[in-house]
C-alpha cells in the first residue's frame, strides 16, 4: 500500500507540474495507475465500512450487557437467626422456626434449618430415620428472658449486595461493607453427643410464643 500511495503522490505531483495531453491520458500506464487508484479507494471505503460495523456491534454488545446488569440487580439471601423480621433495606421472604438435630443423638446433623410456617410434605411419606427438632435457648445472662424458649428465624433478601460473611468476635464491619445485624455466637453444649455449628444469633433475639422447655429439642448455648 505504501508503494501505491507513493505512485499516487508522484502522479498527482507530476500532473500539477506537467501538462498532460489527451494522448497521455489514454496511455496504458496512466490507465493502469488510474485503475489501481480506484481499486485502492474502493478497498479503503470497504475497510472503513467494516470498522464502523464492528464498532456498532461492539457498542450494541456493551449496551446489552449494561441492560442485563440493570435488569438483574445483585441479590444476596441469608437467614437472620433469632429474629422474625429482616433488617431495614432487606425483604423478609418468610419467618419461621429454627430446627436441628437432637442434642444427644450421635448422628444428629450439625447444621440448622429455618423451617417456614405450614411446611409441605408428600402424602405417601411414612417418616424417616433422620429427625429434626426445635432449637431452644439454654444460656442466661444477656438472653435470660428467652431461656427455655424456642428460636425463630427469617429468610432475608438484600438487593444491591454481592456476597456475605460472618465475622466472629466482631460487631463492626470492614470498610465498604454493610452490616445486616450483629449478635451472639451460639452452638451446642460441649458435653453433648450431638454435633452442632456456630451461628450468629441476633442481639435482639426473639422467642416463639407459647414455646417451653422440652426434652425433644436442639439446645443452644452462648459461646
Amino acid at each position: 500500500m505504501k508503494t501505491f500511495l507513493l505512485i499516487l503522490f508522484c502522479v498527482i505531483f507530476l500532473a500539477d507540474a506537467v501538462e498532460i495531453s489527451d494522448e497521455d491520458i489514454d496511455s496504458p500506464l496512466v490507465s493502469y495507475l488510474l485503475a489501481r487508484v480506484q481499486r485502492l479507494e474502493s478497498k479503503m471505503m470497504s475497510k472503513e465500512i467494516s470498522v464502523r460495523t464492528t464498532r456498532k456491534v461492539e457498542e450494541r454488545s456493551v449496551n446489552n450487557e449494561d441492560d442485563k446488569t440493570k435488569g438483574c440487580p445483585q441479590v444476596v439471601n441469608y437467614i437472620r437467626w433469632g429474629n422474625t423480621t429482616c433488617p431495614y433495606g432487606a425483604n423478609t421472604l418468610y419467618k419461621g422456626t429454627a430446627v436441628g438435630g437432637r442434642y444427644d443423638h450421635k448422628g444428629a446433623p450439625s447444621n440448622l434449618l429455618c423451617l417456614p410456617p405450614n411446611p409441605m410434605h408428600y402424602s405417601n411419606n411414612q417418616g424417616g430415620d433422620s429427625l429434626a427438632y426445635a432449637v431452644e435457648y439454654r444460656s442466661g445472662g444477656a438472653i435470660n428472658h428467652a431461656v427455655y424458649r424456642n428460636m425463630p428465624c427469617s429468610l432475608c433478601e438484600a438487593t444491591g449486595r454481592s456476597s456475605k460473611i460472618m465475622i466472629p468476635s466482631h460487631y463492626v464491619c470492614p470498610d465498604s461493607w454493610h452490616k445486616e445485624y450483629d449478635g451472639y455466637i451460639m452452638a451446642g453444649h460441649y458435653s453433648h453427643e450431638g454435633s452442632s455449628m456456630y451461628y450468629c444469633i441476633d442481639k435482639n433475639l426473639e422467642q416463639i410464643p407459647s414455646s417451653g422447655s422440652s426434652e425433644a429439642v436442639q439446645l443452644f448455648y452462648t459461646v
